[in-house]
Protein backbone atom coordinates (compact mmCIF):
# COMPACT_ATOMS: atom_id res chain seq x y z
CA UNK A 1 0.00 0.00 0.00
CA UNK A 2 0.98 3.83 -0.69
CA UNK A 3 0.95 6.86 1.47
CA UNK A 4 -0.21 8.87 -2.19
CA UNK A 5 -4.09 9.91 -1.92
CA UNK A 6 -6.41 10.02 -3.96
CA UNK A 7 -9.52 11.98 -5.33
CA UNK A 8 -11.84 10.74 -8.31
CA UNK A 9 -12.48 13.96 -10.43
CA UNK A 10 -14.80 14.47 -13.37
CA UNK A 11 -12.65 14.35 -16.68
CA UNK A 12 -12.97 16.91 -18.99
CA UNK A 13 -12.73 16.62 -23.43
CA UNK A 14 -9.75 18.54 -23.00
CA UNK A 15 -7.83 15.87 -20.95
CA UNK A 16 -8.30 13.02 -23.54
CA UNK A 17 -4.52 13.17 -24.34
CA UNK A 18 -3.82 11.14 -20.93
CA UNK A 19 -6.40 8.84 -21.41
CA UNK A 20 -5.25 7.75 -24.69
CA UNK A 21 -1.32 6.97 -23.15
CA UNK A 22 -2.79 4.79 -20.58
CA UNK A 23 -4.63 2.98 -23.00
CA UNK A 24 -1.43 2.73 -24.99
CA UNK A 25 0.84 1.41 -22.51
CA UNK A 26 1.75 -2.09 -22.39
CA UNK A 27 0.38 -3.37 -19.31
CA UNK A 28 -3.38 -2.05 -20.85
CA UNK A 29 -2.39 -4.01 -24.07
CA UNK A 30 -1.72 -7.08 -22.16
CA UNK A 31 -4.59 -7.30 -20.24
CA UNK A 32 -7.32 -5.41 -21.69
CA UNK A 33 -9.02 -5.37 -25.27
CA UNK A 34 -8.97 -1.56 -24.95
CA UNK A 35 -9.27 -1.34 -28.92
CA UNK A 36 -7.70 1.95 -30.94
CA UNK A 37 -9.50 5.14 -30.43
CA UNK A 38 -8.78 8.31 -31.35
CA UNK A 39 -8.23 11.04 -29.07
CA UNK A 40 -11.23 13.13 -30.94
CA UNK A 41 -13.31 9.72 -30.26
CA UNK A 42 -12.24 9.74 -26.55
CA UNK A 43 -12.93 13.43 -26.24
CA UNK A 44 -16.89 12.49 -27.27
CA UNK A 45 -16.78 9.70 -24.99
CA UNK A 46 -15.35 12.04 -22.07
CA UNK A 47 -18.06 14.75 -22.34
CA UNK A 48 -20.66 12.18 -23.19
CA UNK A 49 -19.57 10.62 -19.48
CA UNK A 50 -18.40 13.37 -17.14
CA UNK A 51 -21.42 13.91 -15.13
CA UNK A 52 -21.75 13.61 -11.28
CA UNK A 53 -23.47 10.41 -10.18
CA UNK A 54 -26.47 11.91 -9.46
CA UNK A 55 -26.75 12.12 -12.95
CA UNK A 56 -28.72 9.00 -14.40
CA UNK A 57 -26.89 7.96 -17.51
CA UNK A 58 -25.61 5.11 -18.68
CA UNK A 59 -21.93 5.21 -18.48
CA UNK A 60 -19.47 7.77 -15.71
CA UNK A 61 -16.02 7.96 -16.03
CA UNK A 62 -13.68 9.38 -13.23
CA UNK A 63 -10.51 10.41 -13.53
CA UNK A 64 -7.87 8.79 -10.38
CA UNK A 65 -5.44 12.26 -9.33
CA UNK A 66 -3.49 11.93 -6.84
CA UNK A 67 -2.56 14.91 -3.80
CA UNK A 68 0.32 16.19 -6.09
CA UNK A 69 -2.51 16.62 -9.03
CA UNK A 70 -1.22 14.20 -10.72
CA UNK A 71 -3.71 11.81 -13.47
CA UNK A 72 -2.94 8.18 -11.77
CA UNK A 73 -5.43 6.59 -14.14
CA UNK A 74 -9.16 5.87 -15.19
CA UNK A 75 -12.18 4.53 -13.67
CA UNK A 76 -15.79 3.80 -14.74
CA UNK A 77 -18.93 2.53 -14.59
CA UNK A 78 -20.60 1.73 -17.47
CA UNK A 79 -23.40 -0.36 -18.85
CA UNK A 80 -25.67 0.81 -15.81
CA UNK A 81 -29.22 -0.05 -15.47
CA UNK A 82 -30.55 2.69 -12.70
CA UNK A 83 -34.03 0.38 -12.36
CA UNK A 84 -32.09 -3.01 -11.45
CA UNK A 85 -29.16 -0.97 -9.88
CA UNK A 86 -26.42 -2.94 -11.54
CA UNK A 87 -23.43 -1.94 -13.81
CA UNK A 88 -19.86 -3.11 -14.86
CA UNK A 89 -16.70 -1.52 -13.54
CA UNK A 90 -13.75 -0.82 -14.97
CA UNK A 91 -10.17 0.56 -14.52
CA UNK A 92 -6.76 1.48 -15.94
CA UNK A 93 -3.97 2.89 -14.01
CA UNK A 94 -1.08 4.51 -15.33
CA UNK A 95 2.03 2.35 -15.44
CA UNK A 96 4.15 4.72 -13.10
CA UNK A 97 1.63 4.73 -10.29
CA UNK A 98 0.71 0.90 -10.65
CA UNK A 99 1.44 -1.53 -7.68
CA UNK A 100 0.94 1.29 -4.89
CA UNK A 101 -2.45 0.60 -3.76
CA UNK A 102 -3.84 3.62 -5.83
CA UNK A 103 -6.33 1.33 -7.70
CA UNK A 104 -7.76 -0.60 -4.55
CA UNK A 105 -8.60 3.13 -2.93
CA UNK A 106 -10.17 4.56 -6.35
CA UNK A 107 -12.22 1.54 -6.47
CA UNK A 108 -13.03 1.61 -2.47
CA UNK A 109 -14.03 5.61 -3.38
CA UNK A 110 -16.46 4.58 -6.49
CA UNK A 111 -18.36 1.74 -4.66
CA UNK A 112 -19.25 4.38 -2.05
CA UNK A 113 -20.70 6.69 -4.43
CA UNK A 114 -21.86 4.47 -6.42
CA UNK A 115 -24.01 2.52 -3.75
CA UNK A 116 -24.70 5.70 -1.91
CA UNK A 117 -26.16 6.72 -5.55
CA UNK A 118 -29.04 3.66 -5.42
CA UNK A 119 -26.40 0.92 -7.36
CA UNK A 120 -27.23 -2.31 -6.05
CA UNK A 121 -24.43 -4.71 -7.71
CA UNK A 122 -21.23 -3.89 -9.32
CA UNK A 123 -19.79 -6.14 -11.59
CA UNK A 124 -16.67 -6.59 -12.79
CA UNK A 125 -14.15 -8.54 -14.95
CA UNK A 126 -10.40 -9.57 -14.55
CA UNK A 127 -8.14 -11.63 -17.55
CA UNK A 128 -7.29 -14.58 -15.79
CA UNK A 129 -3.40 -13.98 -15.33
CA UNK A 130 -4.24 -10.31 -14.20
CA UNK A 131 -3.35 -11.04 -10.29
CA UNK A 132 -3.35 -7.74 -9.71
CA UNK A 133 -6.49 -6.76 -10.82
CA UNK A 134 -8.30 -9.36 -9.33
CA UNK A 135 -6.54 -8.63 -5.51
CA UNK A 136 -7.66 -5.11 -6.11
CA UNK A 137 -10.85 -6.42 -6.48
CA UNK A 138 -10.55 -8.92 -3.82
CA UNK A 139 -9.51 -6.22 -1.19
CA UNK A 140 -12.91 -4.48 -1.95
CA UNK A 141 -15.64 -7.53 -1.08
CA UNK A 142 -15.74 -8.04 -4.55
CA UNK A 143 -16.41 -12.32 -4.60
CA UNK A 144 -15.79 -14.36 -8.04
CA UNK A 145 -19.32 -15.32 -9.23
CA UNK A 146 -17.35 -17.92 -12.26
CA UNK A 147 -15.26 -17.68 -15.20
CA UNK A 148 -16.32 -17.24 -18.62
CA UNK A 149 -14.63 -19.36 -21.27
CA UNK A 150 -13.53 -18.05 -24.39
CA UNK A 151 -14.35 -15.12 -23.62
CA UNK A 152 -12.60 -12.19 -25.28
CA UNK A 153 -10.31 -11.37 -27.14
CA UNK A 154 -6.62 -10.21 -25.87
CA UNK A 155 -3.37 -9.50 -28.44
CA UNK A 156 -4.79 -11.99 -30.68
CA UNK A 157 -5.58 -14.90 -28.24
CA UNK A 158 -9.04 -16.28 -26.79
CA UNK A 159 -8.91 -15.94 -23.07
CA UNK A 160 -11.29 -16.40 -20.10
CA UNK A 161 -12.15 -14.26 -17.92
CA UNK A 162 -12.85 -14.37 -14.34
CA UNK A 163 -16.51 -12.62 -13.43
CA UNK A 164 -16.66 -11.23 -9.88
CA UNK A 165 -19.39 -9.09 -8.06
CA UNK A 166 -19.85 -6.48 -4.74
CA UNK A 167 -23.06 -5.78 -3.44
CA UNK A 168 -24.38 -2.83 -1.49
CA UNK A 169 -26.37 -4.81 1.37
CA UNK A 170 -23.16 -6.61 1.94
CA UNK A 171 -20.89 -4.84 4.55
CA UNK A 172 -17.71 -3.51 4.39
CA UNK A 173 -15.20 -0.63 5.33
CA UNK A 174 -16.00 1.62 2.49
Amino acid sequence: MTDVQIVLISPQPKDAYFWLQVRKQKSTQENNPVGNLSEKKLREQIFESNRDLNFKQSVHRFYIQTSEKEFAGVISLRDINWESGVCELGYLIAEKFQNKGIATQAVRVLMKKSFEAGIKKIKATTYVHNVASYKVLEKNGFVLEGTLKNEILIKGKIQDLYSWAAFSDVKKDL
